[in-house]
């Protein structure tokens, strides 16, 4: 560490000594993390969050095997996708056969409508975000698409996009353009596996798509956030902010709600459980959609057993639907009311108010007395359940920090 971070460090520590307690500081020295339990106040619960992630944050000193550590944790995630046997109902009791048994059918519920959806709806919400992708140097849609080589894993959907091109005079002349100086398409074996900064002990893994791959993905990724409206009124552009609202809720002094994290949740999606629990023509959509090998830093191609990773554009809608789905399943079972979100006029201005439940990727916000079944199931479904950053207990809410 340099001399200037070990200094503000130490200015840190004198700001926030009110939290600390002399187990506290027998743990810095041993170099150790600070706990952080149910029964801190948020405030405390801050401080030490923060000391905690001083130096985790540092990026400018990282770890030599930060990109190994990621690369083994992404390893590690496929492989239990891949050991993943479906949703057994042996050694269940007759509550946890019900439990999974509305699991399956809210999922089946929800995807049902989409099973029905044709290309050209996919490719009429297709786009492309602001990465890279392979075979193009560029970050803009343009460039991607009108001036660079197209890449995909599949010649389905090679032909498809050809086809819609064709549809516009404008769009078919800018791609016959393109492919006269580009060549028509390249076709991969999947997506791309590298690294970013994440703390200085691991890095984050992302993986690049191929252009047409990512093309499709968010066109569907599209059509799955539509559905999320209309079922719980999620809408992923204001939910992040809508679960710190719940995650500060309190009744009589104590949180109404319960927070749950997951480890690795974008990575251990399984193909095995979607192909069980999804209409089988809505999980051939993803199939033909995904990227089914991952070309690894060394060279070499891993097959992928998760349905998705993060960087594939409908990653993130999907997760949300399917932690929807399994908390809407919960409250069924338990005979609790499931409360949507909500909107309302106030003058001009519509405004959005939050309901009983949260989902938001991999953060979830349930009743705090429905933590247990959730996290039950959240597990049989072959998920990690964080319990250094889930709570129900307490006063303290993870999502404060």
């Amino acid at each position: 560490m340099s001399v200037k971070s070990d200094a503000l460090y130490l200015n840190l520590l004198e700001d926030l000594d009110w939290a600390l307690t002399a187990e506290d500081y027998t743990l810095l020295l041993k170099g150790e993390a600070l706990v952080i339990s149910a029964d801190l106040s948020p405030a405390k619960a801050a401080a030490k969050a923060l000391i905690n992630s001083f130096y985790k944050k540092f990026i400018d000193d990282i770890s030599f095997s930060a990109d190994a550590a990621a690369l083994q944790k992404f390893v590690s995630a496929n492989n239990c996708c891949a050991d993943f046997q479906g949703l057994r109902f042996d050694n269940c009791s007759s509550w946890e056969e019900e439990l999974l048994g509305e699991f399956r059918r809210r999922v089946h519920l929800f995807f049902e409508p989409l099973s029905c959806i044709s290309f050209g709806s996919i490719l009429d919400r297709g786009r492309l975000g602001p990465g890279s992708n392979i075979g193009s140097g560029f970050s803009d849609s343009y460039s991607k698409l009108f001036s660079s080589k197209l890449t995909c894993t599949n010649t389905v959907l090679h032909q498809v996009y050809k086809a819609w091109t064709k549809e516009s005079d404008r769009y078919a002349s800018a791609e016959d353009f393109r492919a006269s100086i580009f060549g028509e398409c390249s076709f991969v074996e999947g997506n791309r596996l590298s690294f970013v900064p994440k703390t200085r002990l691991i890095s984050r893994t992302i993986c690049t798509e191929p252009t047409l791959n990512m093309f499709f993905q968010l066109g569907l990724g599209a059509l799955i956030e539509d559905r999320l409206k209309e079922v719980y009124n999620i809408d992923l552009s204001f939910q992040s902010m809508l679960n710190k609202m719940m995650a500060g809720s309190t009744s009589s002094g104590s949180p109404k709600y319960a927070t749950i994290d997951l480890e690795s949740a974008s990575d251990t999606i399984s193909l095995r459980l979607i192909d069980e629990v999804m209409p089988a023509s809505f999980a051939a959509w993803l199939h033909l959609f995904r990227s089914p090998k991952v070309r690894l830093p060394s060279g070499d191609y891993l097959t992928l057993s998760m349905v998705s990773s993060m960087g594939n554009g409908f990653t993130f809608p999907l997760q949300t639907a399917i932690f929807s789905c399994l908390v809407d399943s919960v409250y069924r079972c338990r005979n609790r009311r499931l409360v949507r979100n909500h909107s309302y006029r106030s003058g001009r201005d519509v405004k959005l108010t939050h309901g009983n439940f949260g989902v938001f990727g991999d953060d979830i916000i349930i009743l705090n007395d429905l933590f247990k079944d959730t996290c039950w199931l959240l597990t049989r479904c072959g998920f990690r359940v964080n319990s250094l950053k889930s709570f129900n207990e307490g006063v303290f809410r993870e999502s404060w920090v």
